[in-house]
């Protein structure tokens, strides 16, 4: 192959890589041109157990979203791809047109915010065992991350040092009175044991130390020589305050559980509604039907988009829909169920549809779009 080896081939495509960061307009004059596409960290994770559930969860998800006949090497892009999608997607769901196509799709749309919480990106002095390798960065970028990671250990060393020194400083009572009041705190500690000991007059019967009032207040009676039914009643007054005190904050406990747990119950609810142009409805009163593929026309309609607060298509009657797109809303609508029925006859001659309507998901919808 001669010329044509030296000059095509590159050493893990290096060489492609290289260009693919220069014509992503990332500068090569910094450190940071040398950082990690997005992907998927579980590091801040507590426990392995965690780390491996969350990246099932993200696995499963994923492939119920995609054809049965993804192969595995275009499951690994797409994966790279949705991590992409879940790192910036705070700003594509800002910035994109309303009728952008990507929010409809089963992969953009309801994406969990623990998915959302583990897509990051790295560079070479923060990464990870879950990092990515990477090559096709220039041996001066490489000097300049190196520098930059020796000024965060300079940074993170001048900090522990501080923090050091004034733990050590506190702990030995320098410049404060702590050494004393510990003291002065175990010399009170001790006279008030000593206190207590002298207010008991049989000590070969020793108390449990989880004592009640109850039964303090009846020791101190029967070995009081003085005592009489005024004192026994007086007692009994002070304890009924006590109790009922007790009761009114028990109450107040009670109602505020009962609060919580209805605003649980509120949490839980998958739609929020609102009244506008006359009816009660989970649609905002500029809601318009989106631009979609057919596929995702079937997944909008019995999926619906939990996120944005629009339940499935299938779920909105004439008059929910009647105000949408200027007042072709029920046009566009009935052409959707025409088209449903279509499918519905498709899916029922390859036996993969469902009557109830609750039942599906999108593992279901997928596999009745590969089927039809």
């Amino acid at each position: 192959m001669g010329g044509v080896k030296d000059k095509y081939l590159f050493h893990e495509n290096a060489g492609d890589q290289h260009v693919g960061r220069c014509a992503s307009g990332l500068n090569a004059d910094t450190a940071e041109f040398a950082v990690y596409r997005a992907h998927f960290d579980f590091s801040s994770l507590a426990t392995q157990e965690e780390k491996i559930e969350r990246e099932k969860m993200i696995k499963k998800w994923l492939s119920d979203r995609l054809p049965n006949d993804v192969t595995e090497h275009t499951y690994n892009l797409a994966i790279r791809c949705f991590a992409a999608i879940c790192y910036h997607y705070k700003d594509l769901n800002e910035k994109l047109h309303k009728k952008c196509i990507l929010r409809n799709s089963p992969v953009f749309k309801d994406i969990p915010d623990s998915f959302l919480d583990v897509a990051v990106i790295a560079y070479p002095w923060t990464k990870t065992k879950y990092t990515p390798k990477l090559s096709g960065i220039p041996p001066h970028v490489t000097q300049l991350y190196e520098m930059k990671e020796i000024k965060l250990e300079l940074a993170s060393l001048q900090e522990n040092f501080m923090k050091d020194m004034k733990e050590e400083m506190d702990r030995r009572g320098f410049a404060s009175t702590e050494c004393n009041t510990i003291k002065i705190t175990a010399a009170i500690a001790s006279l008030a044991a000593r206190i207590e000991t002298m207010g008991t007059v049989d000590r070969t019967q020793p108390r449990p130390d989880e004592e009640t009032m109850h039964e303090r207040l009846a020791t101190f009676m029967i070995e009081d020589e003085d005592y009489d039914d005024s004192d026994h009643m007086l007692l009994e007054e002070d304890q009924a305050e006590e109790i009922a005190a007790i009761s009114e904050e028990e109450k107040q406990l009670h109602i505020e559980r009962n609060h919580q747990q209805a605003m649980d119950h509120v949490k839980k609810r998958k739609l929020t509604m609102g009244s506008h142009h006359g009816l009660l409805t989970p649609l905002p009163s500029d809601w318009e039907f989106p631009t979609m593929t057919w596929c995702q026309l079937i997944e909008n309609w019995f999926l619906g988009n939990q996120r944005d607060n629009l339940p499935p298509i299938i779920d909105l009657d004439s008059k929910l829909a009647k105000h949408c797109n200027k007042g072709s809303g029920n046009r566009m609508r009935g052409n959707m169920v025409a088209f449903m029925r279509v499918v519905e006859m498709e899916a029922r001659g390859n036996s993969c549809w469902k009557n109830n309507k609750r039942e599906w998901t999108n593992e279901c919808v997928r596999n009745m779009i590969d089927e039809i």
